[in-house]
């Protein structure tokens, strides 16, 4: 069966990107024995030039302008504290490392490993970050970063230890020592648990090295922790500054040289390499390769900004969730070059990141840059501001965005509200996308409302390239359509007609927004959200994190779904539970028996765009689209009359019977149940 999968993925993919790919792997299959005996017969660690150094950006006090922190964040940040976490829908496990007493390290990297872990305030801080805290499997720390296995064994879920050491916690550390009676707790705790993974994980082995992408994310979290508590006077040992910024020269090293770039296919992960990179050239002083670093990461963050963002601000990957992720990721990589000194700015201008690892420049040749023209292009600038645009109309009256595609509940940098109660506790809520709509206004100039967001006021007011102001926005035009004339012209073929009567309160105030290219309507008011997605499904060119969903609808009525997306709830480790919640048969879609519109056997990340999804036109009153997935036309038609939805399937096929989808009362059934974020899954369908 995986060959058969892997023969029909091949002839999904064009012919020039085949042959690259092929010739990729073949490259890394054969050098790939080399490295690992290379890096086995070397100190890892090695290799760090004399003379680096942290330079902090933040300025003094950058937190005094806030009043308190979420109780959620402080309910998070304190379990943390004492070794319990919550991650991925795991429940709250501890994270206490119970194994023997010397660390599992390759030889020539114990002396290393042991010297780092002697530096440590408590050696007793232990923690695991190789396990698995869903199933408890807890994988290899002796195993090649690039043999670290992906989907095995059945039931392992490798994105756990990934999220746990991305070291989410340490900021949220930083920001309790501003405003805890003993700060000394909170710094010794981000000492030691920055010198527990170091010690823990040398370079390149171990499953916390396998993908680039989180070894970015981990290395902007670990350097924000420690400038936000130089910028609360809260000193740090030099000795672990010391060892921050080896670690940070060993990351940024790691990340040039694994950029997860590809002509064609390239997403999120091209973003946190370069939040990485951003991160390393802007906190690293003493030497000329992080000024490289930083150049590149300018650059490429502002051209994949303008080329992940659509013209109407959606995310092209065709999510919301990973929407606010690259969002996230490409503000704080751009915030952080912006903080730079004017001597660091200056020597921008003679840094040559022209070798750095197998990417060119987008263009050709390198642009040149000048410290005056600032780390966000001004089309940047316009393309964020819709970005915010887009965020705030999916969101619905009760603070939760509208799931479309995957979740995986990825982040960059947690420091905002995105926490609600639950049983007396908090857990961490990834459908509430405040935090970027916060740090995306700021960028614009508007004031923070989150803890991220004066962190990030703070790094762009230091004025290193001007004051970004919000720019016009221009919705894009649709063409008109009447849905009673398109309904009349297809009056001949079966159809089925759903009516939902609405409240006519929740009707004061209409308003209506298209997003033509990412592929969505939004109708809302103050107790009303009506979307309707339709359009191209893998504008990434693979459909990673696209879902069967074309002509699917979402209704939340008076903050009650009655017809919500249910999520994705896994990946890898539970691939038939991914192909359900990406299934058709998981959405409010037209469906004809058993068929997908797009095939689902491809690949859990590969969900190629068969189907065309169409939209003729939209407007206030209502809007009509279509597809091809089932070979012959299907169409939706959305409309308002009076206080009532009405939303009519039709199967342009005379011998065609398109499925009633059900519902129990007012709530729409889908075939899983609800899920609110990665590894979550509720019983009752809906949060």
């Amino acid at each position: 069966m995986r060959f058969v999968s892997v023969l029909r993925r091949g002839f999904q993919v064009p012919p020039r990107i085949l042959l690259s790919k092929f010739g990729e792997r073949l490259h890394n299959a054969l050098e790939a024995p080399l490295r690992r005996r290379q890096d086995w017969q070397r100190d890892t660690y090695g290799g760090v030039p004399e003379g680096i150094r942290i330079e902090y950006l933040l300025p003094p006090n950058t937190l005094d302008d806030l009043s308190e922190l979420h109780p959620g964040l402080q309910h998070f940040a304190g379990q943390a504290l004492a070794g319990r976490m919550n991650l991925l829908g795991s429940g709250w496990r501890s994270t206490a490392f119970e194994g023997p007493e010397q660390r599992q390290v390759p030889p020539n990297t114990r002396a290393t490993s042991e010297r780092i872990e002697g530096l440590k305030n408590d050696r007793c801080t232990r923690i695991d970050w190789h396990k698995d805290l869903r199933s408890g499997h807890r994988y290899n720390p002796l195993c090649w970063y690039r043999d670290a296995p992906i989907g095995r064994p059945v039931g392992a879920e490798i994105k756990t230890p990934w999220e746990l050491a991305r070291c989410h916690h340490l900021p949220q550390f930083a920001c309790m020592a501003r405003f805890a009676e003993e700060p000394a707790t909170w710094v010794r705790a981000i000492e030691d648990h920055l010198l527990d993974f170091w010690a823990a994980n040398p370079p390149r082995w171990g499953v916390n090295w396998r993908c680039a992408m989180d070894v970015g994310i981990r290395i902007a979290n670990q350097l924000l922790a420690l400038d936000l508590l130089h910028a609360s006077s809260c000193e740090v040992r030099k000795e672990v500054e010391e060892e921050a910024a080896r670690a940070a020269w060993l990351h940024g090293e790691y990340i040039s040289s694994h950029l997860e770039w590809s002509p064609s296919h390239r997403g999120n992960h091209y973003l946190a390499d370069l939040l990485g990179l951003a991160a390393c050239g802007a906190y690293l002083g003493g030497h000329e390769t992080p000024r490289a670093w930083l150049r590149f990461a300018i650059h490429e963050l502002n051209a994949e900004v303008l080329r992940q963002f659509l013209s109407d601000g959606g995310g092209f990957e065709g999510s919301t969730c990973y929407h606010r992720l690259s969002a996230e990721l490409a503000v704080w990589g751009l915030a952080l070059a912006s903080a730079t000194t004017p001597e660091q700015r200056q020597a921008l201008e003679n840094a040559d990141p022209s070798g750095l690892g197998r990417r060119p420049w987008t263009s050709n040749p390198p642009p040149t840059f000048q410290a005056s023209t600032g780390a966000f292009w001004p089309e940047t600038l316009q393309r964020l501001h819709l970005a915010r645009k887009f965020a705030e109309w999916l969101t619905k009256p009760d603070g939760r965005v509208s799931q479309i595609g995957d979740n995986d509940s990825g982040r960059a940098i947690k420091l905002d509200g995105a926490y609600r109660e639950s049983g007396g506790s908090y857990v961490e809520y990834s459908l509430n996308l405040e935090g970027v709509v916060d740090l995306l206004g700021v960028v614009v100039g508007v004031p923070p409302t989150t803890p991220g967001g004066s962190v990030l006021r703070a790094l762009l007011s230091k004025d290193a390239f001007g004051e970004p102001n919000p720019p016009e926005e221009n919705p894009p035009a649709l063409d008109p359509i009447d849905p009673d004339q398109f309904l009349h012209a297809k009056s001949r073929f079966p159809r089925r007609t759903y009516r939902f009567e609405l409240p006519e309160r929740c009707l004061r105030n209409l308003r209506f927004r298209a997003f033509p290219e990412f592929g969505v309507c939004v109708w809302k008011s103050d107790s009303l959200f009506v979307s309707f997605r339709c359009g191209k499904s893998d504008l990434d060119g693979r459909g990673g994190h696209s879902h069967n969903d074309q002509l699917s609808i979402e209704l939340q009525v008076e903050g009650k779904d009655w017809i919500a997306d249910p999520g994705s709830y896994l990946y890898t480790s539970d691939p038939s539970a991914r192909n359900r919640y990406r299934s058709c048969q998981a959405h409010f879609v037209p469906r004809v028996g058993r068929s997908e519109p797009n095939p689902l056997d491809l690949g859990l990340f590969l969900l190629p765009d068969r189907c065309g999804g169409r939209l003729l036109g939209a407007g206030a009153s209502g809007a009509v689209g279509g597809h091809l997935g089932f070979k012959f036309p299907v169409w939706r038609v959305v409309k308002f009359v009076g206080s009532t939805l009405e939303v009519t399937d039709i199967a342009e096929s005379e011998s065609a019977e398109l499925e009633e989808l059900k519902f129990m009362g007012n709530r729409f059934l889908s075939s899983v149940p609800f899920s609110s974020g990665y590894g979550e899954a509720s019983k009752e369908g809906s949060d």
